[in-house]
């Protein structure tokens, strides 16, 4: 389990970097200051959870734990929801995506419950194991 969530992990820190570049260099050019600045933030999360997700990858290679698979699988689902979003919001105006905003006004604030309890059960596995 530890090498999956350890290759997940370098997957969602790879694209993290590639879409911040694009963020930076491609994107900046096509779309408002506010839209470059959300897309910014999905890279920023993405990144700061691929990091997280890595460390639980490493502790799942030590330890067998439900609270460290738990914790994997809210913080995969987290950046699928949060930063996913978060993409899709910045980028409405260049692929015509207006249509499916008020799907995503849910979407984000689940992504940040994701995170958010993916930390919890990562607390609840440091207190009983470490």
């Amino acid at each position: 389990m530890g090498r999956l969530i350890i290759a997940i992990a370098s997957f969602f820190g790879a694209t993290a970097v590639m879409l911040a570049a694009y963020g930076a260099h491609g994107l900046r050019l096509s779309v408002d200051l506010y839209s470059s600045q959300i897309f910014e933030k999905g890279t920023d999360y993405q990144l700061k959870h691929a990091i997280l997700l890595l460390v639980i990858g490493i502790l799942s290679l030590k330890y067998s734990s439900r609270l460290l698979q738990l914790s994997a699988g809210f913080i995969i689902t987290g950046i699928l929801f949060f930063p996913g979003s978060l993409y899709l919001l910045a980028t409405q105006s260049l692929f015509n995506l207006q249509s499916i905003i008020p799907f995503l006004v849910p979407i984000t604030p689940m992504g940040g419950m994701c995170f958010i309890l993916g930390w919890i059960f990562l607390g609840i596995f440091a207190i009983k194991n470490l």
